[in-house]
């Protein structure tokens, strides 16, 4: 049997969640957990509700952004990042994800839906030396 892919089971999510009527939904729901079960898919899950979110967000022109710093950044930037995402990607909106990450020296690393941008010092310090390495 042919092992189907975490996107066409995101598209099944996709579309059970447009539905209208709310007991309709849960039945639905149900019935895609015991499709799930049967052909042992369960472990695949965070998988499956990953690509279902990037359906939901596209559709409903949302950037999904995940920003890793050191410390809290403020609130101005966290907005430049929005609309710079807004205009990258095309969207409405943006749904911010902030990580606090001790590792990083200074910097940051931001991920818009697909597109990874890191802006850390470690990064930039490998860079260099890459360059230098290289010359």
């Amino acid at each position: 049997m042919k092992k189907i892919k975490a996107k066409i089971y995101a598209e099944l999510l996709n579309q059970i969640s447009q539905e209208k009527d709310k007991s309709k939904i849960d039945q639905q729901i149900k019935n895609f957990v015991i499709l799930l079960a049967k052909n042992n898919q369960i472990s695949r899950l965070d998988q499956i509700i990953k690509k279902f979110n990037q359906l939901y967000n596209k559709a409903n022109l949302t950037a999904e952004i995940e920003i890793e710093a050191p410390t809290a950044i403020d609130a101005s930037i966290e907005k430049v990042i929005i609309e710079l995402s807004k205009k990258l990607c095309q969207t409405e909106t943006g749904e911010v994800k902030f990580t606090e990450n001790k590792d990083l020296i200074g910097g940051a690393k931001i991920k818009i839906n697909d597109y990874l941008l890191d802006l850390s010092i470690k990064n930039t310090l490998t860079k260099i030396k890459n360059s230098i390495n290289n010359y």
